[in-house]
């Protein structure tokens, strides 16, 4: 960083690099203050989607919503073979990059949603952890055949993977029908009784089951586990069976 001047090429990198790095452990407020070093007012970057795409999604977990919008849509445009570069330097993990940039886009209820979607569901894979990691973005956006249909795929790859287990359960319950979840719930437990999303799953199966006091048993050991995610705090509508 000392030896690159503000104004250069290298100066606006290593701030790039800086800021991506830090989105990418979580710390957005961080990855934002080296994005707008990069990029001061009156200048435009274009990169590789995977950049638009982290660079969005620390814009919009701040709620810089009109530039997190501009970067999706941008980073849509380069996936989609209109960007500068040849497509395989242009996209490096194209998968990574739609997962990224669709929440955006499904919030800000753009016209390009669908179209993004279907590129995204078109790109094959036949990896464990992008076929997980597709089911739970899809989970997000609420496209739950789509997620069910992606999560199959994991399960068969990775039969016992807790988070696939976990997922297929949510899944399940969220489509109503946690009586088909529940034994995927209960296989993740047993296999990582102390993780706190697995027993926030088994806690929204077993409400949806009717089994009342066990599901708030299961939402206050994931509370206890982890106290700070909200929807751990929130109740879970149960109507005794």
């Amino acid at each position: 960083m000392n030896a690159a001047q503000p104004g250069t090429p290298w100066y606006a990198l290593a701030h790039m690099n800086l800021g991506s790095r830090a989105a990418m452990q979580g710390d957005y407020a961080t990855a934002v203050l080296h994005f707008d070093a990069a990029q001061p007012p009156g200048s435009q970057i274009e990169s590789d989607s995977m950049f638009h795409a982290i660079r969005g999604n620390a814009y919009h977990r701040v709620g810089r919503s009109e530039e997190a919008l501009a970067d999706a849509r941008l980073a849509s445009e380069i996936l989609a073979g209109r960007g500068r570069w040849p497509a395989e330097e242009a996209n490096p993990d194209p998968d990574t990059a739609y997962a990224l940039i669709l929440p955006i886009l499904y919030e800000a209820e753009d016209p390009a949603f669908e179209t993004v979607l279907g590129a995204y569901l078109a790109n094959p894979s036949r990896d464990l952890m992008v076929m997980a990691n597709r089911a739970v973005t899809l989970l997000t956006l609420e496209r739950y055949d789509e997620a069910l249909q992606a999560n199959a795929v994991a399960l068969e790859l990775g039969p016992n993977e807790p988070a696939v287990l976990n997922s297929q359960c949510y899944i399940l319950t969220l489509m109503h029908r946690a009586a088909e979840g529940l034994p995927f719930c209960e296989r993740a437990i047993a296999l990582v009784p102390d993780v706190a999303p697995v027993r926030h799953s088994l806690a929204a199966a077993l409400a949806g089951v009717g089994r009342c006091d066990e599901a708030e048993a299961e939402l206050a050991q994931a509370r206890r586990l982890d106290p700070a995610p909200a929807i751990y705090r929130e109740p879970i509508p149960c109507s005794p069976a």
